[in-house]
């Protein structure tokens, strides 16, 4: 029989990787990135935009925003967010991004919690990476880190508010 592995493209963070799924069963599947091979598993929970993603028995948190269509994982204390699309959905994405230089970004919140403080000010530059606010959450402080590079647009939470998963933080202009 043959295999039918579905080429992908995950972001995570602003970094774009390759990678190939196989079904293998109902719940599990494969996964093909650099040249390695992953037995996973998705789980549900009882909050139907959070998931566990098992990879090689090893346990993520997964939050799913249904209106961004962005995933946001947690392992280990870090907290990445990432994009993933089919061959074609990317195909169009890259001609749409050739076609403007600068592109707006919406940075939503991973988790609830506090927003503790922004670590830059409307107008500022800002690189891929560098810490972007500090959220509160389950009595640990979360550093956000920016996903682009680019420059801040608009901050739309002041601090000290409350906020609920997939809220709308900052709005980045990616260069």
């Amino acid at each position: 029989m043959q295999e039918n592995w579905e080429k992908f493209y995950l972001e995570i963070d602003g970094v774009e990787n390759e990678l190939e799924l196989l079904c293998s069963e109902h719940d599990q599947f494969l996964i093909r990135m650099h040249d390695q091979v992953y037995t996973a598993k998705l789980i549900p929970t009882s909050d139907r935009e959070i998931w566990q993603l098992s990879i090689n028995g090893k346990r993520h948190k997964l939050f799913i925003n249904p209106q961004s269509k962005h995933i946001f994982i947690q392992s280990e204390g870090w907290n990445f967010e990432c994009k993933i699309q089919d061959e074609k959905s990317k195909k169009l994405l890259d001609f749409v991004k050739q076609s403007s230089k600068m592109e707006e970004v919406h940075y939503v919140a991973p988790m609830p919690g506090l927003l503790m403080k922004f670590l830059k000010q409307e107008g500022e530059k800002i690189n891929l990476g560098e810490p972007l606010a500090i959220l509160s959450a389950m009595k640990m402080e979360n550093e956000l880190r920016s996903n682009v590079t680019g420059t801040i647009k608009k901050i739309h939470i002041p601090e000290q508010t409350s906020v609920e998963k997939g809220a709308l933080l900052v709005t980045l202009m990616s260069e």
